[in-house]
């Protein structure tokens, strides 16, 4: 068998028949698929049951557990699967029919211990679709080859699991396993890989669909939102450090400490966050002041910033208007959840 297909589910009953279906409509069968329902409170668990039954021929394999967060139900599936390449795949977006076919024939001219490959980003209820490939660059076959390129890999995806193969052989011999992390555990995950990746290859096609759907992790407050992703940018930093490259890699630790920031901007300015508007404007004034984000979101970073949000965001920020930058992020939240309404009442009315 060639790749475990290892799929973490969680009350996603609304979805899970389209992804299910997008594995068994493979053109490749050298696949076996590990669904682990992490202890839903949906039909989720019944429909993975129903769906083994289904299909009794084929690979598929069930595990419940109680709930314990989708990185420890990856580990569940990791700990069981015995194909040679692992694919983690969500239970609320699909895959292209020949994702594990043209996949699996480059690994087998060319392996790698990681293939990478493009997706396409679709937002739930909208129109737009974006996709994203990779930069034209050879495979990268030494420790060397990776560094060198890792600024093109970063800048697309480098933490999403679901457009990546693993080499099980590989994960095993680094020992890579998910925290419990609520959110970013597949950052850290990846963040392990590339500590330790030697070979990685590319393929630009399109094979995933990623879906947004509203009410996702990111969509809604969290306590400790900057604290979680704040460890993924110090992860990141002591990365490049050990490889002795902060000051060549510089813009790409700017960026993730910027982006720790920017969504902890987006966590306290979520209608279900509890805290006043002043508390907010006092845990921004804490970020803005830990020594890591001082260093690295400064002003000369602000004046390289080409969008206009972003660059007026940061502005606030190091200004100190608190306050001012959570109305400018609320402002912009609640026209896209504006425009997402007027959308999906136009395609009601349509159909």
């Amino acid at each position: 068998m060639f790749i475990s297909i290892i799929m973490p589910v969680y009350n996603v009953e609304e979805h899970l028949h389209r992804a299910l279906q997008s594995v068994l409509a493979q053109s490749s069968q050298a696949w076996e698929l590990i669904l682990v329902d992490d202890g839903s409170t949906d039909q989720s668990g019944r429909l993975c049951d129903q769906f083994q039954a289904q299909y009794p021929d084929q690979m598929i394999h069930v595990i419940h557990q109680e709930n314990l967060g989708s990185g420890m139900a990856r580990n569940a599936g990791l700990a069981q699967a015995q194909g040679e390449y692992i694919y983690f795949a969500d239970p609320d977006d699909y895959l292209e029919p020949t994702l594990i076919k043209d996949n699996r024939a480059q690994l087998l001219a060319e392996p790698t211990d990681l293939l990478v490959f493009g997706y396409e980003v679709a937002v739930a209820g909208s129109p737009h679709l974006n996709e994203v490939r990779l930069p034209a660059i050879p495979t990268l076959t030494t420790t060397e080859m990776v560094r060198d390129h890792f600024g093109n890999y970063y800048y697309h995806s480098p933490y999403a699991l679901w457009n990546k193969l693993y080499k099980r052989e590989f994960l095993a011999e680094i020992g890579a396993q998910f925290t419990d992390q609520v959110v970013g555990q597949d950052a850290l995950f990846n963040l392990d890989v590339l500590a330790e990746v030697s070979s990685i290859g590319v393929n630009r096609q399109v094979y995933y669909h990623y879906v947004k759907h509203p009410g996702s992790a990111i969509r809604r407050f969290r306590a400790k939102r900057f604290e979680l992703e704040g460890r993924i940018a110090q992860k990141l930093d002591c990365l490049i450090d050990s490889w002795g490259m902060s000051d060549w890699f510089r813009p790409l630790i700017q960026e993730a400490y910027w982006q720790a920031v920017y969504l902890e901007v987006v966590n306290l300015s979520h209608s279900d966050c509890p805290l006043s508007t002043r508390e907010q404007a006092q845990r921004l004034q804490a970020v803005m002041a830990q020594e890591q984000v001082s260093r690295y979101v400064d002003r000369s970073f602000a004046a390289q910033e080409t969008n206009v949000f972003r660059r007026q965001l940061m502005r606030a920020l190091l200004s100190g208007h608190y306050r001012w930058a959570l109305r400018l992020m609320k402002g912009r939240l609640a026209v896209e959840r504006w425009s997402a309404d007027i959308f999906y009442t136009v395609r009601q009315w349509l159909s």
